[in-house]
């Protein structure tokens, strides 16, 4: 699948950056390969066709268009939560990570993100939550011990937040192993 890119929108200086929030995605541009999985964007220059070699049906991605100066910046925040979305995080402190102001922060997560610094924080812990409850064993794992160790400290919005993004609950996810179907037998 080729992604082409609108001629308005070929400006030099504007990066292309698709974050993973599940699955993987591997492409080309120019030669170059890009690969996409688990905490690892991919970046492109806008200017130019990326070409998508191999997308997994469960990968979900965010693709915004960015200055690259201002990515510099705010890329610094996105990246933290992406290695560490365990750590509890404040506006503040990503802001300061970044180097920008939180308005800054706010403003540029706003404007390529559609969301804000702390709601992107959250669905990359509840893509996190979802790939370790189709992974655990039922036997051991605890839905709530899920929830806990990606920062939910509130089961009843976590539930209420995971329904909303999978159209399952999460007890059936760790149950079946995926929320598509039923866990193989050994």
């Amino acid at each position: 699948m080729r992604r082409r890119c609108h001629p308005r929108l070929r400006q030099p200086g504007l990066v292309q950056v698709g974050i993973p929030f599940s699955g993987h995605v591997q492409a080309h541009q120019a030669g170059r390969l890009l690969v996409g999985a688990g905490n690892r964007a991919v970046v492109s220059r806008a200017e130019e066709d990326v070409v998508i070699d191999r997308w997994s049906t469960d990968c979900r991605m965010a693709v915004v268009r960015i200055d690259q100066e201002y990515l510099e910046n705010q890329v610094r925040a996105v990246e933290a939560i992406h290695e560490r979305p365990e750590e509890p995080f404040t506006v503040l402190a990503l802001a300061q990570l970044a180097g920008v102001s939180v308005r800054t922060l706010q403003a540029g997560f706003r404007r390529y993100l559609d969301c804000t610094p702390l709601a992107y924080l959250r669905a990359v812990r509840l893509a996190r939550a979802h790939e370790d409850l189709r992974a655990a064993d039922p036997g051991v794992t605890t839905v709530s011990q899920v929830a806990y160790r990606w920062g939910f400290v509130h089961l009843g919005r976590f539930a209420a937040d995971y329904r909303t993004r999978y159209h399952t609950t999460p007890a059936r996810t760790l149950k079946s192993g995926t929320a598509d179907g039923p866990r193989p037998s050994p």
